[in-house]
């Protein structure tokens, strides 16, 4: 059987092991993990869906942030608000909104 006696000219090679293996596998996902195509945001949408309840405070800054992408599509499910959530919604005047 082995012990750390007979081991212990190996430990130089032995010990920085793990961390060699690692920037090897580093490197080959640097070098060939696909990017993505050219344009790929030019050509997908998303679509965000926001549950909203009484959210007067607060929709409209949400809704404005998702709109500045130029590939969201937004869908407020207004769940029966009684403030002026639903007023707010039907002041933005832009084609990607749904409520």
């Amino acid at each position: 059987m082995l012990s750390f006696a007979d081991l212990s000219p190996y430990l130089p090679w032995l010990l920085p092991l793990p961390a060699l293996l690692a920037l090897a596998l580093s490197t080959v996902n640097l070098a060939f993990w696909p990017r993505g195509r050219p344009g790929f945001h030019k050509t997908t949408s998303v679509s965000v869906c926001i549950p909203a309840r009484n959210e007067e405070a607060t929709i409209l800054a949400c809704v404005s942030a998702l709109l500045a992408e130029p590939f969201a599509e937004v869908v407020v499910l207004d769940d029966g608000s009684t403030d002026r959530t639903a007023e707010i919604l039907a002041s933005i005047r832009d084609p990607r909104l749904r409520v």
